[in-house]
């Protein structure tokens, strides 16, 4: 699911969200697009409390969480394989790890032996949403043209 300006009823959701303001973001009186787009795309602006806990998340995510808990990686990391993580871990630099392999990484991080590392992979992969993700899916991004659409509609 996400915004689709050629959609009626997105369109309308996004013109009586502005209108409405059902959650108090402040939209009214903003005149200026820039700073609309700005409350609808940034989490931070977003009153309620609602979280995506299905993020991708980056090689330096996974690696932070690793050298931060040295003493749980050196535990679940034997000596032969920990140059060789790391090293995959800084070839991958921000390109994104998906979602669909935290279960398997925290398999591997067992809550008895690196409950430190498991805890940064889960909040590396959640992360509070936007009024826009939360009205139209994860990763949506209300440009110009869309909000356009929408209050002329």
């Amino acid at each position: 699911m996400s915004f689709d300006k050629n959609n009626s009823g997105d369109l309308l959701s996004l013109k009586n969200e502005v209108s409405l303001d059902p959650v108090g973001v402040g939209y009214q009186p903003i005149t200026n697009t820039i700073v609309l787009l700005n409350l609808l795309n940034d989490s931070v602006n977003n009153p309620g409390s609602e979280v995506s806990t299905a993020r991708n998340f980056s090689g330096f995510d996974l690696l932070e969480s690793c050298l931060l808990s040295s003493g749980e990686y050196d535990v679940v990391v034997d000596s032969s394989n920990k140059i060789a993580l790391i090293q995959t871990l800084f070839n991958l630099e921000d390109q994104s790890i998906p979602i669909r392999f935290k279960n398997e990484l925290l398999n591997i991080f067992t809550s008895g032996l690196a409950p430190t590392i498991r805890a940064g992979i889960i909040a590396e992969a959640t992360s509070k949403l936007s009024r826009a993700e939360v009205l139209f899916g994860d990763d949506t991004i209300i440009n110009k043209q869309d909000w356009t659409a929408a209050r002329d509609s």
